[in-house]
């Protein structure tokens, strides 16, 4: 167990102090929070883990593809005496477009589309034989977000998606903000 910290531990310091020109990589950690009523369990933000790579630079603007994945848990009293517990996890691919702002350079909008996928898993829910209930659905993904740089390669960022999802007959609207940290390398 100890090599696995070792060598995270190594794998940060290095990306830590890498100094490359361009750098083309970043990574991210943020808290996600669910915006508006579409978690009929209230669902608890616990993790969103992003990796963006930019491949086109034209001026300020930089072409990229980024993945995020959020992950949502809640343990909640159901309406007997059983706690009802439930999971969603976003999985979100996307090409995203970013600049930098003429005087504010540690500044940088970005615009996303792309897909996003939501694994929803519960457990000990009555209403369903066995207790338990699952699906997959998709939809359409926008993403708005702003960074801002800190320190060297550190950067604070703040983000929202609006995720679509075209249900049989119903149209299921979510909205997700996210806020946390990233290191470009």
């Amino acid at each position: 167990m100890k090599k696995y910290y070792t060598f995270a531990f190594l794998l940060f310091m290095i990306l830590a102090t890498a100094s490359a020109q361009d750098k083309k990589w970043s990574v991210e950690a943020s808290y996600p929070i669910s915006v508006g009523d579409e978690f009929d369990l209230d669902g608890r933000g616990i993790l969103d883990l992003g990796v963006r790579y930019r491949f086109l630079e034209f001026g300020r603007f930089e072409l990229g593809a980024s993945v995020n994945s959020s992950l949502f848990f809640d343990s909640s009293i159901g309406n007997g005496s059983e706690d009802i517990d439930f999971s969603r996890v976003f999985l979100q691919p996307r090409l995203f477009l970013e600049t930098r702002i003429p005087g504010l350079e540690g500044l940088r909008p970005s615009f996303g589309l792309g897909y996003t996928w939501d694994f929803f898993n519960s457990s000990n829910f009555n209403s369903f034989p066995g207790g338990d209930f699952s699906f997959t659905e998709g939809g359409l993904n926008l993403n708005l977000g702003v960074s801002l740089d800190v320190y060297r390669n550190w950067f604070l960022q703040l983000q929202y998606d609006y995720i679509r999802q075209d249900l049989d007959f119903t149209i299921n609207e979510i909205g997700l903000l996210k806020v946390g940290v990233g290191l470009r390398f």
